[in-house]
Parts: structure tokens; sequence; C-alpha cells
């Protein structure tokens, strides 16, 4: 129930409808038959933050651990979700190196938008470079960018060709995306330089010619 917020009795619940209920028992509240849902506005801290009572995200590949998520809210809600949540119940607990970097994460974030900005534009430089060489690209501005070959044996070449050249990429065929669209799944990064995004461009067209994918 992503951006949704379960309003009853003047609370906001970010969960669904039986974890309200449940979380209701807990404090003797009485809920409604029907609770009514509201689009959460854009601007959660000027509405709702106080009205909220989990909040919950990733520590996935935005925060650099790829790995585990959170919950945050009132400790004795949060001590009852431990109890009571089957996800958490039978899942194993978050590497301490993950937790670490995802809170380090976590400052740098608030720093500032500085990686942020320079992650976008890396992936602006990369998608330009790439399109003017010819390549079909999956649509969109997002730092993870598909490049579209079509056929799964042209795209394990494509990937052997370029590790060669020195640029590490994974070939993405069936069953992990649709048959007749495997791809070279690159990724942009903060940390990579101009003369970095250069050099992959460069490994791309070289090996696309070989290969005969582009002029």
């Amino acid at each position: 129930m992503n951006g949704v917020a379960v309003a009853s009795n003047q609370r906001s619940f970010l969960w669904g409808r039986r974890a309200a209920v449940d979380l209701a028992r807990v404090e003797r509240q009485a809920l409604p038959a029907q609770p009514v849902v509201l689009q959460m506005p854009q601007s959660l801290d000027a509405v709702v933050r106080k009205r909220v009572d989990f909040l919950t995200g990733t520590l996935g590949k935005a925060l650099g651990g790829a790995a585990g998520g959170y919950v945050a809210g009132r400790a004795r809600a949060v001590e009852w979700l431990r109890q009571r949540s089957r996800p958490y119940l039978f899942s194993n607990s978050v590497p301490p190196v993950i937790a670490s970097t995802s809170l380090r994460v976590l400052d740098l974030i608030a720093e500032g938008d500085a990686l942020r900005r320079q992650l976008h534009e890396n992936a602006r430089f990369f998608r330009t470079g790439m399109q003017a060489a010819g390549f079909t690209l999956v649509p969109g501005e997002h730092p993870i960018i598909p490049v579209m070959l079509g056929e799964a044996t042209l795209a394990g070449r494509m990937a052997e060709r370029l590790l060669e050249l020195g640029v590490y990429v994974i070939g993405f065929s069936f069953p992990v995306v649709p048959k007749g669209q495997a791809r070279i799944r690159t990724q942009m990064s903060a940390a990579h330089t101009r003369a970095d995004l250069e050099k992959a461009v460069a490994a791309f067209t070289t090996a696309g010619r070989e290969l005969g994918l582009v002029r």
C-alpha cells in the first residue's frame, strides 16, 4: 500500500486494515467497519507525519546495501510487530555491515543531493553516447539502463567481448526477461568518472560493430 494512508478514528496507518485492526486491539481502540482510504499528499511532513503509525522502507539498491528493510514507529508498536509479523519472524537478520553502511548512506543523503545529481548526469551522458552509437535502450531516465539485443546467445557473446575490453556486464535472457528481449544490463553510479563512461561507450561500440549490432 505504497503512498496510501488508511485513516480511522482520526488515526492513519501505512498498513492494511488487518494490521490496523490488530494494532487497535492492542491499544484497546475500536475501528469503524469501513476505514476511509486517503491518497498520500506529496509532502508527508506537511499533513500526516504525526498521524502515521508505521513508516517502512528498503535498504536495497537505492541505499547501496541490496538487502533488508525497516519498519519505524513507536517502540510499543514495533515490539508488537516483532511478535506478530510473519515476514519478520521468518527472516534472517540484516548483516551488521549492511546496517552500518545504510546508516552512513542516510547521513550522506541528509547532507545534500550532490551524489544524486551526479548519478543522473552520468546516466544522461551514458544514454546519449549509447544512442548516438546506434544501440537500442529502454526509454527513461533511470540509472539502470538496459541495452536491448534480442537474442540470448547474442547477449552472452556481447558480455564476453565487453569483459575482454575491460567492461564487466551481465547478459540477461529468458526466463529473467521475456523471450526475444535479451539485453545487457548496465547500471550507472555516481562514482563513475567521465573517462569511465567514455571507455564503456567505446567498448560497447567496438563489440557492437564486431557482432554486427551497430555500424
